[in-house]
């Protein structure tokens, strides 16, 4: 299940922006990740026919950068977080929109435009559902995923 939130997250990196709130703070993030990937000494590489990944340590958390197979472009980095470190309007409207709902696995992606997303995995019963979530607390269905 964490494959196919990964892959989509990708994806929609690639054709779509997303706009963050405080797009100095990310685009600070954004430099210091290149800079820690470039200095990282254990690198994990690996390879999809859509794209490359080289996952390192930052601050202590395992995060992802994600390259373009064709070109080599940076796509982006992300890291898994906790549900909790979700904006707190954005805890609120998953709560409300999705009671009864558990959210299984969350994703913090920032672009290399340093737009910031967040996607979610949320399960009832055999029913998964994708939601990507803005910084500003917007949450919308980014996919209904096969059970």
């Amino acid at each position: 299940m964490k494959k196919i939130i990964l892959s989509t997250v990708l994806l929609v990196a690639l054709i779509s922006p997303v706009f963050a709130d405080g797009k100095s703070d990310a685009r600070k993030l954004l430099n210091e990740l290149k800079a820690a990937l470039n200095a990282a000494n254990l690198v994990q590489r690996s390879s999809t026919l859509d794209y490359n990944k080289a996952t390192f340590s930052f601050n202590g958390q395992s995060v992802s950068a994600f390259y373009d197979a064709e070109d080599g472009s940076l796509i982006g980095f992300s890291r898994h977080i906790k549900a909790s470190e979700l904006p707190d309007e954005a805890a609120e409207n998953i709560a409300t929109e999705y009671a009864g709902w558990t959210v299984t696995d969350v994703i913090m992606f920032l672009g290399s435009n340093a737009h910031m997303a967040y996607f979610a995995e949320v399960t009832r019963g055999n029913n998964h559902i994708a939601l990507r979530i803005m910084p500003n607390g917007n949450v919308s269905i980014y996919n209904k995923m096969p059970s």
